[in-house]
């Protein structure tokens, strides 16, 4: 079991992992923002939110460490999500 540590948080989940040891996942960072990252040798990068958005989630991975994700915004009552993919910023 590995420690993957969090974006600076109290929480951090990993949702999917590849073969080469890359995790994707969500983490909140030390403002309350939650954020979705890849963690590769031990260094988990944030991977931001799409203008106009204030979270983003971590979901899958492939084996090219490909991230993909949603980043999204409420809006009243609803939640507006955007799908992404992430390749290497």
């Amino acid at each position: 079991m590995t420690d993957l540590g969090t974006l600076g948080g109290r929480f951090g989940d990993a949702a999917a992992v590849n073969k080469h040891g890359v995790v994707v996942g969500t983490s909140w960072t030390a403002s309350n923002e939650e954020r979705a990252f890849v963690w590769r040798d031990g260094t988990m990068a944030n991977l931001g939110v799409r203008p106009g958005d204030s979270f983003s989630l971590g979901m899958a991975l492939n084996d090219r460490a490909e991230a993909l994700g949603a980043s999204g915004r409420t809006s009243g009552a609803c939640w507006i999500y955007r799908s992404f993919v992430w390749r290497d910023g």
